[in-house]
């Protein structure tokens, strides 16, 4: 997959990353870990105007699918977008954060939580990197 990746996005490879969620939690002494599946979708684009809802970005789902977003211009939107990061990081991100050291926390904080994932502990973090189903043979 890693070999799709690199074909399909190579040269935005500084620009361009996938990660899920992860929940995590202690249960009985033991960390319990569960990939987290989300619907809904939020864009939120120069912290000036939002998407909320279930579609995709694309017309299958905007005209044949009984799903819904719903775009706003809102002042909040770089505070949503903050609140967010915050959340799945686990760490408090800067409003003036440049966009190249936001990319960079976002991948040492996914690196961090697959690490605490395969040592056993609870991660700080909930963002991890994106390990799609097999589609394709594994390497």
């Amino acid at each position: 997959m890693k070999k799709f990746f690199d074909m399909a996005f190579g040269e935005y490879n500084d620009r361009i990353a996938f990660y899920s969620l992860l929940a995590s939690q202690e249960i009985e002494g033991k960390p319990v870990y569960c990939d987290m599946y989300l619907h809904g979708k939020v864009g939120i684009f120069d912290d000036e105007w939002l998407t909320i809802g279930s579609a995709n970005v694309n017309s299958f789902s905007m005209e044949k699918h009984s799903e819904m977003n719903v775009a706003i211009k809102t002042p909040i939107a770089g505070v949503l977008r903050r609140h967010l990061w915050n959340e799945h990081l686990g760490q408090d991100i800067h409003a003036s954060t440049t966009p190249h050291d936001a990319f960079m926390l976002w991948a040492a904080a996914a690196r961090a939580t697959r690490e605490a994932r395969e040592m056993g502990i609870i991660p700080t973090a909930r963002v991890i990197p994106f390990r799609p189903p097999y589609i394709f043979a594994p390497e």
